[in-house]
């Protein structure tokens, strides 16, 4: 008898659960006049990963690669970056501990109004349409939270929630969305700490996508999803960083310098932002700021070879030889066993006409490295035109 009675209430509810599931599915989650909070400005986030760094032969194994955003404990997606663009998620952690993600929590929490705190729901929410057709759950449950955290009484973010969960067999997520929707029970606010982490793990999430976009070299979706990251997390410079690379592979090459700027007043000291910048002006021919950038950049990291070698390359394309060998010696010094750095010390000093340092490069080169074919043929010259 219990259990009949049981049934009788249960089915109702279940029936209502389904019925609204796919009422809901039909709308493919319905227009935003439909829901329960709306704004005469419903403008979608701005849609728009380091600049290039030019890998070349000689450059160091101890050559150090853009870091990401930090991630959370929860992210488990790879991140890697565009080779010489962006770095690993996994290195993030290092920026975790450092607090390059810090402005997500540190950062004290402005008051807002409720049509900025309504717009903003509207936003994650109009994103979730986005993912949800896309078939892209994870990233669609992302911002449906994010919805549900701004504005917790936003019904249609609860129903859409229960439509996913439910297409994701999540009951107790299912029927939790499904009681918010029909007004069965009250919406709790997250907590400080819930709210910051929620935000936390849609940085590192759209930072991720970014990355997945950036392999591709589909800039466009590549900008959009790193913007996304850096409007959660303004003050994180790693983020600028990799939309500055985006915004230049795009041909953007004003917001591209702008993002750069950016990065350098959040972190002045951060060594790859400059190198990476440096190489963006060379490419637009400006050679003199490019070198001023390097320079900057072997001052904030002195111990990077890379670096050095960096501004070994800069300096010699431009014929100043003197820095070039300079620099180069400091990098060989650094990375000693690294043969194609002493074979390309080699062909500076063999410029300069100082041949007997030269050869001493030239043999060190083969020393560690025998099929050094750069310095052999170079040393071969040298040696003929002795004798």
């Amino acid at each position: 008898m219990r259990r009949n009675s049981a049934s009788r209430y249960c089915a109702p509810i279940a029936l209502s659960m389904v019925t609204m599931v796919f009422a809901s599915v039909q709308m493919s989650i319905a227009e935003p006049d439909q829901a329960s909070a709306s704004s005469k400005n419903r403008e979608t986030p701005v849609s728009v990963s380091s600049p290039k760094q030019k890998a070349e032969e000689t450059a160091t194994e101890q050559k150090p690669e853009a870091n990401t955003t930090a991630t959370s404990e929860e992210s488990t997606d790879e991140a890697a970056a565009d080779p010489g663009a962006v770095a690993s998620a996994e290195e993030s952690e290092q920026e975790d501990s450092s607090g390059a993600s810090a402005a997500v929590v540190a950062e004290p929490a402005k008051e807002r109004t409720q049509e900025e705190i309504t717009n903003a729901a509207l936003k994650h929410w109009e994103l979730s349409q986005k993912y949800y057709n896309n078939w892209d759950w994870k990233m669609c449950q992302l911002e449906l939270e994010l919805a549900i955290m701004e504005l917790p009484t936003m019904q249609i973010a609860h129903r859409d929630l229960c439509v996913l969960s439910f297409l994701q067999l999540n009951w107790p997520l299912s029927i939790a969305e499904f009681m918010m929707t029909v007004g069965l029970g009250d919406p709790i606010p997250l907590k400080p700490d819930e709210a910051a982490k929620l935000v936390r793990t849609a940085m590192v999430q759209h930072y991720n996508k970014g990355m997945e976009y950036a392999r591709k070299q589909d800039w466009k979706n590549t900008i959009e999803e790193l913007q996304i990251s850096a409007n959660l997390a303004p003050n994180d410079y790693v983020i600028q960083r990799s939309l500055a690379f985006a915004y230049a592979s795009s041909g953007d090459f004003k917001t591209a310098e702008a993002c750069y700027q950016r990065t350098f007043d959040l972190q002045p000291s951060d060594g790859s932002s400059r190198a990476d910048f440096a190489y963006f002006l060379a490419d637009q021919g400006k050679l003199g700021e490019a070198q001023k950038q390097l320079e900057e950049a072997v001052k904030s990291t002195p111990d990077s070879a890379a670096f050095h070698v960096d501004l070994c390359w800069m300096a010699e394309s431009q014929g100043d030889l003197s820095t070039a060998a300079k620099e180069l010696k400091t990098a060989v010094d650094l990375s000693p066993k690294h043969a194609g750095l002493w074979s390309h010390l080699g062909r500076i000093l063999e410029q300069k006409g100082d041949k007997e340092k030269a050869t001493e490069a030239y043999l060190k080169a083969l020393w560690l490295d025998p099929q050094q074919q750069d310095a052999k043929e170079h040393l071969a010259k040298l040696q003929s035109a002795d004798s």
